[in-house]
């Protein structure tokens, strides 16, 4: 669209290349170099052949989509839940290559609140937004935010909603982690943690 603007339309877009070039280039880099150096290390462990994971088409795949996902966030959280979605896939942590699919795109959606919610909170209460944002500063004093990471997570099949748990108040919606829930959980884990 940029090209199309006269006379100015080309070099607009040239500067606009040099501008964004580069920080593509750098996450591009620093992604790659982690994962690379992590997949080796599991190899080094005798955990992974990577030679074998070069001929793996379900591997190429889940790397693929992880590097897409990654090149589009600079959150840190986000970052180290694709490389251990990339290592667990390397791993076969989950056997189900199209379960891998969908946690992949689910994780595409996925900001780090919602992931810290999730990890966080095995049951929750949508009338204690305070109560149960107290281990997560983005959701302090913030009901709003705590009820769309709620709705977020229960659309995609994360949570659960009225699921019973101990002590349930009337008129009171609860949830709690669904078994898709677990598995994305295991799936960003650090297979170092996953293995203890």
């Amino acid at each position: 669209a940029i090209s199309a603007i006269p006379i100015a339309g080309g070099p607009a877009v040239e500067v606009l290349a040099a501008v964004i070039r580069a920080p593509i280039e750098r996450r591009r880099d620093e992604w790659m170099g982690a994962v690379s150096d992590a997949l080796i290390f599991l190899d080094r462990e005798n955990r992974i052949d990577l030679a074998a994971l070069s001929n793996d088409d379900q591997f190429i795949d889940a790397i693929l989509e992880a590097t897409r996902i990654a090149l589009r966030t600079s959150k840190e959280e986000k970052l180290a839940a694709l490389r251990n979605a990339v290592l667990n896939s390397a791993l076969k942590s989950e056997p189900d290559s199209v379960i891998r699919e969908i946690l992949l795109n689910i994780i595409d959606g996925l900001t780090p609140v919602h992931i810290e919610f999730l990890r966080l909170y095995r049951y929750a209460s949508s009338t204690d937004a305070d109560g149960f944002s107290h281990g997560i500063p983005a959701l302090k004093n913030s009901p709003l935010l705590y009820h769309i990471i709620w709705k977020d997570l229960s659309d995609r099949g994360l949570i659960e909603d009225n699921a019973p748990i101990p002590s349930k108040e009337l008129g009171t919606v609860y949830c709690k982690r669904t078994e898709l829930g677990e598995r994305l959980l295991k799936f960003i884990s650090h297979p170092e943690l996953e293995a203890r």
